[in-house]
């Protein structure tokens, strides 16, 4: 989704967003522990605490 990626800008920035896509796209189709340990690498957050935080992030009304 869109508001995930302009979310993750947010938190990442740009050089951030891009590293992350990078790392976790390289994977091809990881399983689902192996998807979350990407996307907590990537990302410096758990995907249930990163979901929160996107959750947040639409509840205020993202840019």
């Amino acid at each position: 989704s869109w508001s995930l990626i302009l979310y993750l800008a947010s938190r990442l920035g740009e050089p951030g967003l891009v590293a992350a896509y990078r790392r976790i796209a390289g994977e091809g189709r990881p399983t689902d522990p192996a998807r979350d340990a990407l996307v907590r690498e990537a990302t410096g957050v758990e995907v249930a605490e990163l979901v929160r935080g996107w959750q947040g992030f639409l509840r205020e009304g993202f840019p």
